[in-house]
């Protein structure tokens, strides 16, 4: 889509809002809107014709001249060259509009966040995407949870990163909801972003971290000391964090190392931990002392998980409530789960509805028992992954049988074969694209020849145009009329005659006749001189007049 540079005439407009419209580049007009507040783009990849028209995606001055602005979003497509050419110009113009209360941008260069460190803390809202996104075929991270991320008034993303600059923690101290994906060194969330950094975090999304072992690392603080997890410390340790998701983390060995503050995670009432490979212990008593407001508990695909709590051989389980609000509890795929509680029968889990207290379940002491279940269970999930490895395997069969031998000749790799199939599916889109584009425009010409000679009710037209290959014939026949009509053999034995090979010919029903369009080329120069589109397209009409006794159109 193209924005008219006569969008600049509406002086008077407040809000303009192109979210999603995938605009090509916003025209330097947009500057003179001088009263505008709200504004809201969404940009679209260019290519072919259209690159040397949107060089610039911004113009500079633009947003400086537009000091009114309070709520500005740009979106871009991380491939678009253009974004990397434009975006620091962006974002210094971005810090002089003191107006500003509400701000959305992709940052590649995290650098860039020194420009506007007397800027974000300020913004009532602001939802920034840090580091080079690469492009995948699959997101690890559900996009139901990456719309939830986004919801929080300040959403900060760190993406690819390979270490942590201090513009990072200055961005992160100001941030409701934090998504930390595929960082490639950080060990821990604590020592390494700073807890001090994270006193407002509410929501954290963390996804593909391999070398990450621990969330909390207090081993390191504590060694033993006491006064150390005093009350005093409890708001430096995620205090007000209420929901904390975690995807594909290879190394994860534990949410908690060490002795656990008193507070630590008292807010949290969403845990999820999806597909950790590595983790053993998700619960020391200490840490499970602290969380009295979790209402939803998820574990799945863990598969060295035996037990939910630890350590009871260190501190017994005492009479405490634990989990007083937990409402939902979900295990899935958890092979060597034997027990939640680890023995310790003298710990209570509450519901939150009143009820008498339900004892943790204690599954080791009863393995002979169950050994027949697990083993029927194990068969069942070995069941239940042979097929869906077989239909995904018939999916691949079919999207393989429907590609062209191009995209899946040679050695490739499943991966391969997607890439391709996307490259393939956008390449229809946009043939399709030029498809109806030329349907429209064949349209458009039937309807003006047939207008220009209505009077005339000549049964054929004809249009002949230069091309970048040669000659473009446009014959239009109604069949309807009934008179005599000039036939497409006829047409083809004149372009013959005249030196002309015919390329192509594509014919279409429209409204009851026909267009045939043909595509010439010239045997050679002195072809391309003498046939010239007006003189074969009077040729062309003669032939008509003879058939129907019709003037042709002068030959000017």
């Amino acid at each position: 889509m193209e924005l008219s540079p006569q969008v600049g005439q509406l002086e008077k407009l407040e809000q303009l809002d192109l979210d999603q419209t995938q605009i090509m580049g916003l025209p330097i007009d947009i500057g003179k809107l001088l009263c505008l507040r709200h504004l809201r783009v969404s940009f679209y990849p260019i290519c072919g014709k259209n690159k040397s028209k949107w060089k610039i995606l911004i113009h500079p001055e633009t947003l400086s001249n537009l000091s009114q602005l309070t709520d500005l979003s740009i979106e871009v497509d991380p491939a678009d060259k253009r974004w990397d050419d434009s975006v620091e110009v962006v974002v210094k113009e971005v810090c002089n509009l003191k107006s500003l209360r509400s701000l959305s941008l992709y940052i590649p260069e995290f650098q860039l966040l020194e420009y506007m460190s007397s800027l974000y803390p300020s913004l009532s809202r602001f939802r920034f995407t840090v580091g080079r996104i690469r492009r995948r075929i699959i997101s690890r991270v559900p996009q139901e949870v990456e719309s939830e991320f986004r919801n929080w008034d300040k959403s900060f993303k760190f993406v690819n990163g390979e270490n942590i600059p201090i513009e990072i923690k200055g961005v992160l101290r100001c941030s409701d909801s934090f998504f930390l994906d595929r960082h490639a060194t950080a060990t821990n969330l604590w020592t390494e972003f700073g807890i001090e950094n994270m006193l407002r975090l509410k929501f954290c999304l963390l996804a593909e971290c391999d070398q990450m072992r621990t969330i909390i690392d207090e081993e390191m603080h504590c060694e033993g000391n006491e006064n150390d997890l005093s009350e005093s410390n409890a708001k430096n340790v995620l205090g007000s964090l209420e929901y904390l998701s975690i995807y594909y983390m290879e190394n994860l060995r534990t949410i908690c190392r060490g002795p656990t503050r008193y507070g630590c995670m008292s807010k949290l009432k969403f845990l999820g931990l999806h597909s950790c490979p590595q983790l053993s212990i998700v619960f020391s008593l200490s840490l499970l002392e602290n969380l009295i407001n979790l209402e939803e508990l998820i574990l799945e695909d863990c598969p060295l998980v035996t037990t939910l709590v630890s350590d009871t051989s260190v501190k017994p389980m005492m009479s405490y409530e634990f989990l007083p609000s937990l409402k939902r509890l979900l295990l899935l795929y958890l092979p060597q789960l034997v027990t939640i509680s680890n023995g310790g029968s003298s710990g209570d889990v509450y519901s939150n509805r009143g009820q008498q207290p339900q004892k943790f379940l204690a599954m080791a002491s009863d393995k002979k028992e169950n050994s027949h279940d697990d083993s029927k269970k194990k068969l069942m999930r070995k069941e239940i992954e042979r097929n869906r490895r077989q239909e995904m395997a018939s999916l691949y069969s079919s999207l393989r049988s429907l590609l062209p031998l191009e995209c899946i000749k040679g050695k490739r790799s499943k991966s391969d074969h997607l890439n391709g199939a996307i490259s393939y599916i956008k390449d229809l889109q946009k043939r399709i694209e030029k498809l109806s584009a030329r349907r429209d425009e064949l349209k458009r010409l039937y309807s003006n020849i047939d207008q220009g000679s209505s009077n005339e009710s000549s049964p054929s037209n004809v249009v002949v145009r230069q091309s970048l290959d040669g000659l473009q014939v446009v014959v239009i026949i109604n069949t309807g009329l009934g008179a005599q009509a000039l036939s497409l053999s006829r047409v083809l034995r004149l372009l013959l005659e005249d030196g002309l090979n015919v390329v192509s010919c594509i014919s279409t029903r429209i409204d009851g006749g026909l267009v045939h369009t043909i595509q010439c080329e010239a045997n050679n120069m002195k072809s391309v001189d003498v046939h010239i589109p007006g003189l074969l397209e009077h040729k062309l009409h003669e032939e008509i007049s003879s058939l129907t006794q019709i003037s042709p159109p002068p030959y000017v």
